[in-house]
């Protein structure tokens, strides 16, 4: 393993050391191998960095970082300040500022050709479009949008699976923060902060293919032009813990396009792999159709203003579970369409929505609650009729006193201030007394209650 470094004040045949450094990123990157760290001094490098075919190994990754948190721009100009188009894998992209004035400020793998694997880009600060097309790759830490950005973080086709994008804050984009489509599947996003983007926060978009086994877990997303989560011909997709609130439109739609799309002969065929049952791998044609297995569970969502907190067309097989909505303007708590069998509800706190809880079509099929409609839990903080108690809010704990909780439920509705202080809460939870929040919107405690079981995990 060696250290390298790079300077404005080097020259590319120096040794590559810290005192005779080589001047350009591109020379750096062609004489590393497995393990070696190129260190950045600080300055701005004008430079499009191609990473060819040079790779690091499981055991040994090459790292590409600012040195000792100097102040690192590289600015591909017209062309991505990072491509990788030969495979280049094991990666490791720190502490670097990173901008472009072409489509893409990062460009990783080809479409269907030249997949970007093992990359992790990890507290960067990068003005424009993050492309990657590849799998096992992690992006955390970053910030990401700003001017330029159209899409945050793109990922498109079956080469995209298993990535990881972590507690990355995405903002000022024009279109989606994040945006996964056409046959993506099993990849985590996770702790996320999105906001000011003017389309959808996170978008999992199946389109007229499909995408699956996603999981959408503990994101802030907020002040978007659409919804904060979208699932597009989306299937066994877990979104959970998230808080969406201050939009646009409604805050988790799931949407079915066509229960044909994927079967044989059809002109968007499930792809082969035999993980995926969600596609047609032995000729039996049992592929797809509108019963997606999504499960949305213990989400906070309020302040919206069209149709509904979560929205559910035409996608059958969805689990809605405890999740908390308020304050939806123009639309209903619950929003759901025809064509939607096997649809489930529990203990859901629903609140002062325009439309009431739930808004359904008649020919919709719904399984009744296994407990009333709207349950959530308060728990006492050290005995039953202790004076402080615990709300149970969207899968957030949040501690009050009684007469905070008499407070923040005037007049009977669950108040915008309840569900911001919601937002940073984090205490375990005993499980003690009950809070109901009636289908009115009206609050009720009650104690002396068996603790309730969220339900095991229903995948349609």
């Amino acid at each position: 393993m060696s250290d390298y470094y790079v300077s404005q004040k080097g020259r590319d045949d120096f040794a590559g050391t810290i005192d005779r450094p080589w001047k350009t990123i591109q020379f750096a990157i062609g004489q590393v191998k497995p393990s070696d760290i190129i260190y950045i001094r600080s300055g701005v490098y004008s430079e499009s960095i191609s990473f060819g075919q040079i790779s690091g190994v499981k055991d040994g990754p090459i790292t590409l970082a600012a040195y000792e948190k100097e102040t690192v721009v590289i600015n591909g100009s017209e062309g991505p300040a990072l491509i990788n188009k030969n495979d280049a894998a094991w990666w490791i992209i720190e502490g670097i500022t990173l901008g472009s004035q072409a489509e893409l400020t990062i460009d990783l793998g080809e479409w269907n050709n030249h997949a970007t694997t093992y990359w992790t880009l990890r507290n960067n600060r990068i003005f424009g479009t993050l492309s990657l097309f590849g799998s096992y790759n992690t992006v955390e830490g970053n910030e990401i949008g700003g001017s330029g950005a159209g899409t945050g973080i793109r990922e498109w086709t079956d080469a995209c699976h298993h990535n990881r994008y972590l507690n990355n804050v995405i903002h000022g984009c024009s279109e989606r923060a994040i945006w996964s489509m056409f046959f993506t599947h099993d990849s985590l996003f996770e702790g996320n902060h999105i906001y000011d983007c003017a389309a959808q926060g996170i978008d999992l978009d199946g389109y007229t293919t499909c995408v699956y086994r996603h999981v959408v877990r503990g994101n802030h997303i907020h002040d978007v032009g659409q919804n904060g989560v979208a699932l597009e011909n989306a299937y066994a997709t877990t979104v959970e813990n998230n808080t969406i609130h201050d939009s646009a439109k409604w805050g988790i739609a799931v949407i079915n396009y066509g229960g044909d799309v994927g079967e044989v002969g059809h002109e968007f065929e499930c792809r082969s792999d035999p993980s995926n049952s969600y596609g047609d791998t032995d000729g039996d044609n049992d592929c797809r159709g509108n019963l997606t297995g999504n499960i949305i569970r213990k989400n906070l969502i309020y302040n919206m203003n069209y149709i509904g907190g979560i929205c559910i067309w035409y996608a059958g097989g969805v689990s809605v579970l405890g999740n908390t909505i308020a304050h939806v303007r123009n639309g209903a708590g619950i929003n759901v369409t025809d064509r939607c069998p096997g649809v489930i509800f529990r203990d859901n706190a629903i609140s002062d929505c325009d439309w009431g809880p739930i808004k359904a079509l008649e020919d919709v099929t719904m399984e009744p609650d296994s407990l009333p409609r709207g349950i959530s839990r308060v728990a006492a903080w050290k005995s039953r009729l202790g004076t402080t108690v615990l709300l149970d809010i969207g899968g957030r704990s949040l501690q009050l006193t009684r007469e905070e909780l008499d407070t923040y439920s005037t007049g009977g509705q669950i108040s915008a201030a309840l569900l911001d202080k919601a937002v940073l809460a984090d205490v375990s939870l005993p499980d003690d007394v009950s809070l109901h929040i009636n289908r009115d919107g009206s609050i009720a405690v009650a104690t002396g209650l068996e603790p309730q079981i969220w339900p095991e995990d229903t995948r349609g």
